[in-house]
């Protein structure tokens, strides 16, 4: 995270065990369904852009979205989930709106395109 502004981090997970059929880009579509429902109940929701495709040879998803925190902060949030032979992995990137662009296009997106799972 950047230390002089704790709304701007990325949190990478290696999620449990998934069966090889749930890491199908027809699986992250039907994935994406709950996101949206999900994240409809955060106050001030606008969902900026979704997509399922391919991040190398792997099905991947990414969501986009924006909200309002209570104390009236408002966030962009992008996540990028994909795997392969039964590893997922979800990187969420979080910024101020307003600094968003700039901090994915030099932090978040330089950790996506390293991403490889052997």
């Amino acid at each position: 995270y950047d230390p002089k502004d704790r709304t701007q981090n990325v949190n990478v997970q290696v999620l449990s065990p998934v069966a090889a059929q749930d890491l199908t880009e027809a699986a992250y579509r039907e994935f994406l369904k709950g996101m949206d429902q999900q994240f409809s109940d955060l106050p001030g929701f606008r969902k900026v852009s979704a997509r399922v495709g391919r991040l190398l040879d792997m099905a991947s998803l990414e969501y986009v979205h924006e909200w309002t925190r209570a104390d009236g902060v408002r966030l962009s949030q992008k996540q990028l989930r994909t795997g392969k032979a039964g590893r997922e992995v979800a990187i969420t990137f979080s910024a101020r709106t307003e600094a968003y662009d700039k901090a994915d296009e030099t932090c978040f997106r330089i950790i996506a395109n390293t991403l490889t799972l052997d």
